[in-house]
């Protein structure tokens, strides 16, 4: 729990430096204007606008990464236990993948 509370005291600081061009990006998506309770409006839409675009990308380049690391570890596995590559002639490389991951 203590490393939630400094991590969370970490990216305060943040969120506020966040908070005026996220508002310019949502004013922009919405077309209107309006005082502070519009502001709250406005930041929420551009986060919508871009953290949630950027939370895809992030996203799907660690699972890929991931199914490269994985890949990558059950081949070194499968070498270290005496396989070599499918190339060489009376030795098997095998590795088998299913959907939650190496196995």
């Amino acid at each position: 729990m203590p490393g939630l509370q400094i991590v969370g005291q970490a990216v305060t600081p943040a969120q506020y430096a966040l908070l005026v061009p996220l508002a310019r990006i949502g004013a922009r998506v919405t077309g209107f204007r309006a005082g502070i309770g519009g502001a709250v409006v406005h930041a929420v839409a551009g986060w919508f606008c871009v953290c949630v675009p950027l939370g895809m990308v992030l996203y799907l380049a660690a699972i890929c990464l991931m199914r490269h690391a994985g890949a990558t570890y059950a081949g070194a596995v499968a070498q270290s236990k005496g396989a070599t590559d499918p190339g060489v002639p009376g030795r098997e490389l095998r590795i088998r993948s299913s959907r939650s991951g190496i196995s």
